[in-house]
């Protein structure tokens, strides 16, 4: 009785701690963004800027027009899409900043296409996943200040709040520092790399990733199972498993085909990925363990100290995520 008791006593215990955390984590939040409102009203570097978004009614063009409106910190921000595409040769040369938001496969055309109008001293930059096909094309059209930008986000994202910028520079990188200040006081966080690192890197963690997740969603529809008997049945490690998988298609299958086949890498990287699968089912065929185990202790050793932190963070996210279900 008394065991049961003191479980009791100690739920109760854990309840309250949960939460306090969740009021003290509401406060920290609040005083961020206190502070965020306070620099925000003090930052002026791009009072007199004019900012044009090249398919800002897109779903991240969208969000980087709403960051310039809704702060208020630029003279005006436009944008220029399909529907008044004809006035672009007298709005784009008022633009300071002009960042291109359009499908990868269009953005180099279009900045060949646009770049006629923009005025030299003003900034151009783009959006897209793959950067050294759009750099070249800006640094090639336009003689004024250039810049590559990687959005790490989605268009479901409510704020740049710990969210990742990446930026590849290209000319003139200054020009472009009170506008990644802004993004960094609404708590981006912006790192620099060079166009090919990203390019070869963005491979691995988008191309292939996606490819990979596609396979396994389409293995998944095809092996005669229903969606219901998969869940039923399901841990929540391998519910939330279920879940990435199953947000890819809830998506726009025109981004994830332009990710993968306007890669030019995507080919040769998910052909060594290939390589790995038939090797892996090689040695389940020949019924090694031993190999498969050497193979595992050798991946841990690249993931090294990280892996045992991963292990934690995903213990975490997989507990709010069972909280998340409670609901």
């Amino acid at each position: 009785m008394s065991n049961q008791l003191l479980n009791e006593e100690e739920l109760q215990l854990v309840g309250f701690l949960k939460s306090k955390i969740a009021s003290m984590q509401e406060e920290v939040q609040r005083i961020i963004e206190l502070a965020q409102v306070r620099k925000l009203q003090s930052f002026t570097a791009l009072k007199d800027k004019v900012v044009c978004v090249i398919g800002g009614n897109g779903g991240l063009g969208s969000i980087f027009m709403q960051i310039f409106s809704a702060t208020e910190t630029t003279k005006f921000t436009f944008s220029l899409d399909l529907h008044n595409q004809e006035q672009a040769p007298e709005l784009l040369p008022q633009a300071d900043l002009v960042i291109f938001s359009v499908p990868i496969h269009q953005t180099p055309e279009l900045i060949a296409h646009y770049s006629q109008w923009i005025k030299p001293q003003a900034g151009i930059c783009d959006l897209t996943s793959i950067k050294t096909p759009a750099l070249e094309a800006m640094l090639e059209h336009h003689s004024g200040p250039v810049l590559g930008m990687h959005p790490m986000f989605g268009i479901a994202t409510p704020s740049l709040e710990n969210q990742l910028i990446v930026t590849c520079p290209g000319r003139q990188h200054g020009f472009f520092a009170p506008y990644l200040e802004l993004f960094q006081i609404l708590g981006a966080r912006i790192v620099e790399t060079s166009a090919s690192k990203h390019d070869q890197i963005m491979t691995h963690m988008q191309a292939v990733r996606h490819f990979n997740t596609y396979l396994q969603g389409a293995f998944t529809a095809s092996e005669g199972y229903t969606l219901e008997e998969l869940i039923q049945l399901s841990s929540p490690i391998y519910g939330l498993e279920l879940i990435m998988i199953g947000r890819l298609f809830a998506q726009n299958p025109d981004l994830y085909a332009d990710i993968i086949y306007d890669n030019p890498q995507s080919k040769h990287a998910l052909l060594r990925y290939l390589g790995k699968v038939q090797e892996a089912v090689a040695t389940l065929e020949a019924g090694d363990k031993e190999k498969f185990i050497a193979d595992f202790e050798k991946t841990a050793n690249f993931f090294g100290e990280n892996a045992q932190e991963f292990l934690q963070q995903s213990a975490l996210i997989l507990e709010q995520a069972i909280e998340l279900k409670k609901l």
